[in-house]
């Protein structure tokens, strides 16, 4: 875990909009080439470990140009190092730097994001390979007990396919949420397994697990990482995990009844069906963030 940005507790520097708008449109961006979700997260940790750094050493907000250029340099190097995917059918090539120009409406050259990306390795000490949340979902999920199947229970895939799906879903909340980093400095270990217990609250109506099974795979997960759903750190990060996507979650209890220290109640919940991301197009996002003035936004459009 480290990879975090070791912001201290209440830094109030790093605009909320701004960071959720770069991360929409990070999302948009890999969705676009097909890359895999995960290289927002580690952009994002790019971006949040740099953006520490220079608020702790000048005490003043980065100014949002400099923002956008780290942004858009870390989702550069994220694609570069980490896009490609394991599908055999999916992209073996890397984005070529003129894209992510063209993605910015040409508001930073190649040469502009070449030397940023060269202060971005040096202030990183080449550490470019962080946890990322949904590494740790799934190793998680491989600790869920093998079933027979029967009638009475939903095929293993089924079940172990959910809670990666829902847990890697609330994970990828918490990317544009800078209050996990900056504001309580969360572990991506922990939001992993958060995101678990939640996933498991969540659907719990749709994938009803036995009690005993359920167990068994909250102690392995307890024995594994030394996180119980007692702990404070626990219920604090489950909290903010469901205020992400509280549709999710209506009919779950707020104070779920513990047995033992690592097992949850079977709750009611995900009634509704959970919201789809963003649909504005790369481009779109970016020109929120620009803010240009008319003239230059001419010359942009042209």
């Amino acid at each position: 875990d480290w990879g975090k940005t070791a912001v201290p507790v209440g830094n109030d520097r790093v605009n909320e909009g701004w960071r959720r708008k770069i991360c929409e449109w990070s999302f948009e961006v890999v969705d676009h080439f097909g890359f895999d979700r995960e290289v927002v997260s580690i952009a994002l940790n790019y971006l949040d470990r740099i953006l520490a750094m220079k608020t702790q050493l000048s005490g003043e907000p980065v100014p949002r140009r400099e923002f956008q250029l780290v942004a858009v340099t870390s989702l550069y190097l994220a694609t570069k190092l980490h896009g490609e995917t394991d599908d055999a059918n999916g992209p073996r090539r890397k984005l070529k730097l003129t894209a992510y120009v063209e993605l910015s409406r040409g508001l930073f050259s190649v040469d502009t994001i070449e030397s940023t990306e060269q202060v971005i390795l040096e202030e990183l000490h080449w550490r470019l390979n962080p946890p990322s949340t949904v590494r740790f979902v799934d190793m998680y999920v491989k600790f869920l007990p093998q079933f027979p199947a029967n009638n009475n229970l939903p095929p293993y895939v089924t079940v172990s396919n959910s809670y990666f799906e829902m847990a890697r879903y609330l994970t990828e909340l918490s990317v544009c949420a800078s209050r996990f980093n900056f504001m309580f400095d969360l572990k991506p270990s922990l939001i992993a397994y958060s995101a678990m217990l939640c996933a498991i609250d969540s659907l719990m109506s749709k994938i009803p697990l036995p009690y005993d099974l359920r167990l068994e795979f909250l102690n392995k997960l307890a024995q594994a990482t030394s996180y119980t759903p007692t702990q404070a750190k626990v219920r604090q990060c489950k909290k903010l995990l469901k205020e992400l996507c509280p549709q999710a979650f209506n009919d779950c209890a707020d104070e779920p009844t513990l047995v033992r220290t690592s097992s949850i109640s079977s709750t009611q919940a995900y009634e509704e069906e959970m919201p789809t991301t963003g649909k504005t197009s790369p481009v779109c996002v970016i020109d929120e963030l620009q803010s240009l003035s008319p003239e230059k936004r001419r010359r942009t459009n042209r």
